[in-house]
């Protein structure tokens, strides 16, 4: 199934709370998507697990923008206002972080692989034109003696040419086999040679040929159309440095924190071990005692119950006695 199209993610739109905000700050913070912008989408996909909202890369980064500018803006006020709420300075400690991280990275956007491509193409072709140039501004002069042609061939000097030429050399030093080492009597830049002819030819030792050697030609043209890659120590980054130092401290603040809430809990479940078992014993004692007089008021009841008992007895003996007394009076009579 295909994701949402840039029509429908400009579309949305929701509405960040505090919690929302909180948990953004952190996310980019961990990812840093200011060198990788892919991760925007990664974020999104995160805060969309935690928080049932519509989260998108392009909100998200909108919402940083936002809070940055606001940071800009308010930052006395926020720091002044914050006093000791520790939501408050974690929000201003996650947004200087943050405003460190875009202002490290995002001025150092690399540039597109095209324009790299165009611009070191056209750094060769400047490099390997050099020696082109410099062969078609030389002048050459022919000699005719006898039989044989002689060639001179004066190459103009190119002061570029032999900086480029001495770069390389300082960068890369050529192995030259033995058999085409140019002796140190003789100039680097050309070669006196003898004009191939038989022994037996009467060749003048004045006329000679001034002429480049084409093996040192061709070096000097593969070595001055080869690019130059210096590279560049990188030094120390104060700011990631900083920012990292920074995460550093704010995660061990955060570990104690925990560590210290662990803490309290454990204090606070203790207590409320100690408060229940207090209240079973007090129940206990006090179910004891209502037995205690439950059992009383029985023996009570009972009691009374004889005593009522005796009591009808003795009437019941009053009235016998009396109904006996007079029958013994009404037989008499």
């Amino acid at each position: 199934m295909e994701g949402p199209s840039d029509s429908q993610e400009a579309i949305t739109k929701i509405r960040f709370s505090a919690e929302d905000d909180l948990l953004l700050l952190k996310e980019v913070t961990a990812e840093n998507p200011f060198e990788d912008g892919s991760k925007w989408k990664q974020i999104a996909i995160k805060m969309k697990r935690i928080i049932s909202k519509a989260f998108t890369p392009r909100n998200l980064r909108e919402r940083i923008n936002h809070l940055l500018g606001r940071y800009a803006q308010h930052f006395q006020e926020w720091q002044y206002s914050s006093g000791k709420d520790e939501a408050s300075i974690e929000r201003i400690t996650l947004l200087q972080e943050v405003r460190d991280m875009k202002a490290e990275f995002q001025t150092k956007k690399p540039r597109k692989a095209n324009q790299l491509g165009s611009e070191m193409g056209k750094k060769m072709r400047d490099e390997a034109a050099k020696p082109m140039n410099a062969a078609e501004t030389s002048s050459r002069t022919s000699y005719e003696v006898g039989d044989e042609m002689f060639h001179t061939e004066v190459v103009l000097p190119d002061e570029d040419l032999y900086l480029d030429m001495d770069v390389i050399g300082m960068n890369e030093h050529p192995q030259t086999p033995p058999s085409e080492q140019v002796p140190a009597n003789q100039p680097s830049g050309s070669q006196i040679s003898l004009p191939a002819t038989s022994t037996q030819s009467t060749s003048p030792p004045s006329l000679l040929s001034l002429e480049t050697s084409p093996r040192q030609m061709n070096n000097v043209r593969a070595a001055s159309s080869t690019p130059r890659n210096f590279k560049r120590k990188r030094g120390v980054n104060v700011v990631v440095e900083s920012y990292m130092s920074k995460k550093q401290d704010l995660e061990d603040k955060m570990r104690r924190r925990e560590i210290e809430l662990e803490e309290k809990k454990i204090e606070v479940e203790m207590k409320r071990v100690e408060v229940e078992k207090k209240r079973v014993d007090e129940e206990a004692v006090s179910r004891r005692r209502q037995l205690d007089l439950e059992e009383r008021k029985h023996e009570l009841q009972l009691k009374m119950f004889e005593f009522l008992i005796r009591k009808d007895e003795q009437h019941f003996n009053i009235i016998k006695s009396y109904w006996r007394s007079r029958e013994q009076k009404m037989t008499k009579f």
